[in-house]
């Protein structure tokens, strides 16, 4: 669903770049966070219509940002992990934390588009 406002969240700032880049490329808005912190206020004052997070950041990881979240009523956002972390127990604590979605690095661009729009024609189902 292009024009839809995207947040991607990650410490490393050519994965970012490189998310912003394909994303706007394919027609959606984009917000970029570069630790926990930036991603909960993100969330708040922007509110994205999907999120793309990275597991691993300073200031808050990705399960302590999916915690604030759902402690502040804001947990129905649409959700996609896009980590490095591989680890089973990763994946499963994720999952068990209604993470629908979770893309190891590296990534294939076209695969992580296709997530996106099916994750945001899942939200507009729901609502």
């Amino acid at each position: 669903m292009p024009s839809s406002r995207v947040l991607v969240a990650d410490d490393d700032p050519d994965i970012v770049l490189a998310l912003k880049i394909r994303l706007e490329s394919a027609g959606y808005s984009v917000v970029t966070a570069m630790d926990g912190r930036q991603t909960l206020d993100s969330i708040r004052v922007g509110k994205p219509d999907i999120a793309i997070l990275d597991i691993n950041m300073p200031e808050g990881n990705a399960f302590q940002v999916l915690d604030a979240l759902r402690e502040e009523g804001l947990d129905g956002l649409p959700i996609i992990f896009l980590t490095a972390d591989t680890q089973e127990r990763s994946q499963v604590r994720a999952f068990h934390r209604g993470i629908r979605h979770y893309l190891t690095k590296p990534y294939d661009p076209k695969t992580l588009l296709v997530l996106v729009e099916h994750a945001l024609q899942e939200a507009e189902q729901a609502a």
